[in-house]
């Protein structure tokens, strides 16, 4: 009787040493199922999108990529990743679709004719093409409505960035024989001066100063400032960038044809020139379908020319002389 006791004893002993044996095997293998498949997510922002479903396609399915949205972006160049859910660094289960958002680039915009029109008028025009009013100056113009915009930077037809600004001259109250100082900054020498003209100012005086890879002749800046009025022949100083100390006979010129692509729409045709004093822009215009375009480009040493068209941040075309 005893040693029956003693064996069913034994074996209730036995039972539960194997179930509890067995509940820490498939602890152990749940643990090893669940942490096998929580997957750490890598952050794929500021890479572009191709680079980044390439390195996913690298997990054999084990996490996914997807864009959620695209957005313009000043800072971040076409194609590239702005953000990302989950984030870098969390982690995620097996087979999680990766939702990423995508820079569009700067998108670019024609700007419309404001000549005539009310200050009202022209900011609402500017709205609807994706632009924004900005700087305003007055002038004294006797035969123009006053309150009515008689010139603007950039002017009409030429190019600009999505939510960039664009400058208006007013035609305003008189002020007597006193001219008002419009804003020259950043606008080409040539262009200041016909603003100055503009403006009842002739005299304007110049100071030249080195400031590397801006364009030359560029106002960098002016004295008085803008929005102040000056006295007949009272002087307007502009500090300009000077050229890199080229004579004629260093630079070197040449001019180049291209035709752009066949198509439905108009683009953007931007072109920048490399030489041994850097890059810069030297055109910047919108053109029809398979309409040909000449421009004159100058440098010195091995110049390097590049063309490219809207947003596309590889050159469609390269020239290179010396």
């Amino acid at each position: 009787m005893l040693q029956k006791f003693l064996f069913y004893v034994l074996m209730g002993v036995l039972v539960m040493a194997a179930g509890f044996t067995s509940a820490v095997y498939l602890k152990l293998y749940l643990d090893s199922y669940f942490n096998r498949a929580q997957i750490e997510v890598p952050d794929l922002t500021g890479q572009s999108l191709i680079s980044a479903t390439r390195f996913i396609s690298t997990f054999s399915g084990r996490l996914q990529i997807k864009v959620y949205r695209e957005v313009a972006s000043r800072k971040v160049p076409k194609g590239d990743i702005l953000a990302q859910t989950p984030t870098g660094g969390s982690r995620a289960s097996h087979g999680k679709i990766i939702l990423v958002t995508v820079s569009t680039g700067v998108r670019s915009q024609k700007v419309p004719a404001l000549e005539g029109m009310r200050l009202r008028q022209a900011r609402l025009t500017l709205s609807q093409v994706g632009l924004r009013l900005g700087h305003e100056s007055r002038i004294h113009q006797p035969l123009v409505e006053e309150g009515s915009v008689v010139s603007h930077f950039p002017g009409a037809g030429d190019v600009a960035g999505k939510g960039e600004s664009v400058d208006v001259l007013v035609a305003g109250p008189s002020q007597g024989k006193r001219s008002l100082v419009p804003r020259l900054t950043s606008y080409p020498l040539d262009l200041a001066r016909e603003i100055l003209r503009e403006a009842g100012i002739d005299s304007v005086g110049l100071i030249e100063k080195f400031s590397p890879g801006k364009e030359a002749h560029l106002v960098l800046s002016q004295v008085p400032a803008p929005g102040i009025f000056v006295e007949p022949d009272q002087k307007v100083k502009l500090t300009v960038v000077k050229e890199m100390g080229l004579t004629t006979s260093q630079l070197k010129a040449k001019w180049l044809r291209f035709q752009m692509p066949p198509g439905l729409i108009d683009k953007l045709l931007t072109v920048l020139a490399t030489d041994k004093h850097g890059t810069r822009r030297v055109y910047a215009r919108i053109h029809a379908p398979e309409q040909m375009v000449d421009l004159q480009v100058e440098g010195s040493g091995d110049i390097r020319v590049e063309f490219y068209l809207d947003d596309d941040p590889k050159p469609v075309h390269t020239e290179s002389f010396k």
